[in-house]
């Protein structure tokens, strides 16, 4: 006959044997995903810190680029502005040498190279020359057209009475015209250059 508490202590130790298998089953697994869960994450992370490093560097690649680019810049910039300084201010001098001129060569001729100096002839201008000259720089609107050549009975005839301009008068405003159109000149071609140098 088989002993009551014989068997239910064998089957108390089986059970209990059973259980520390399922306990250490269960804890072996819930220490491999723990173990899988740490690998992974720091694998993550491993990979999201050299995601971030190559994504700094090219920042900083892409923004020393555009660093370099602006000084580089900036530098073209200065030197065009200092070249177009200089261009003014050789202008400026070269207009005031020739309003050095202006009395001289206005006031006094030769008829002949041997012959003595003699006073400028009067020299008229007239309002209709006036017109033309102030039309023609933009100073003015441009007169109207005289039907036909020689027609000048069919013109206004204000046109042609003298309109007190000498000669000094027009190379004074010619030489202030010409100095404004060689700086504008001058800042066209810096433009053009600083715009040939921005390019990528």
């Amino acid at each position: 006959m088989l002993d009551t508490p014989f068997i239910a202590t064998r089957l108390q130790a089986a059970l209990a044997g059973l259980g520390l298998i399922a306990i250490t089953t269960l804890a072996a697994g819930a220490g491999g995903y723990g173990l899988g869960h740490r690998s992974a994450q720091a694998k993550g992370e491993t990979a999201l810190a050299n995601l971030k490093r190559d994504h700094a560097l090219l920042m900083s690649t892409a923004a020393g680029q555009a660093l370099d680019k602006e000084r580089e810049l900036t530098a073209t910039a200065n030197q065009l502005g200092f070249q177009l300084l200089q261009a003014r201010a050789r202008h400026a001098e070269d207009t005031d040498q020739l309003k050095r001129r202006i009395t001289r060569v206005t006031s006094q001729y030769r008829p002949a190279p041997d012959a003595p100096l003699q006073p400028v002839p009067q020299c008229v201008f007239t309002h209709g020359f006036v017109g033309v000259y102030n039309g023609a720089i933009g100073a003015a609107p441009v007169p109207p057209t005289i039907p036909a050549a020689g027609a000048a009975d069919a013109a206004d005839p204000a046109e042609a009475l003298d309109a007190g301009v000498q000669q000094a008068d027009i190379l004074e405003h010619i030489t202030d015209y010409g100095q404004r159109c060689r700086n504008i000149e001058s800042q066209l071609n810096r433009l053009l250059d600083w715009h040939e140098g921005s390019k990528p």
